[in-house]
């Protein structure tokens, strides 16, 4: 049971650096947004792209950007989304609590660089 356990334990440690390999391929060649955005800038990503970096994952039956598309419609664009409180934000399926923390956080990051900024002119 032990050499089975070690051979699983190899296993996957052996599959995750090959995806981790595969992935970073696939970054270089922009191929995600996160790739498009190492090989453009930041500037060559829409708002769908650039929520579903913070978004991170999609839910089930929708990409991350499918899922980011469809929350600037439903707010009726990123200022909006920006400013909906949680129980708003958390009626989507798939949004809850960890979502509009990841977001809110981006959003304050935001706000204090604004200010930092400003203060420094």
């Amino acid at each position: 049971m032990a050499q089975r356990i070690n051979l699983s334990r190899q296993f996957m440690m052996d599959y995750q650096l090959t995806r981790t390999c595969y992935d970073y391929k696939r970054l270089a060649r922009g191929r995600t947004t996160q790739g498009k955005l190492l090989a453009r800038g930041p500037e060559s990503l829409s708002d769908a792209e650039l929520l579903a970096i913070f978004l991170r994952i999609g839910t089930p039956g929708k990409t991350v950007v499918e899922l980011s598309r469809e929350l600037l419609v439903l707010f009726e664009g990123l200022p909006n989304l920006l400013k909906a409180d949680f129980s708003q934000f958390s009626q989507t399926k798939g949004l809850g609590p960890s979502k509009f923390v990841q977001i809110q956080a981006a959003l304050e990051q935001g706000k204090r660089h604004l200010e930092s900024a400003l203060k420094s002119e």
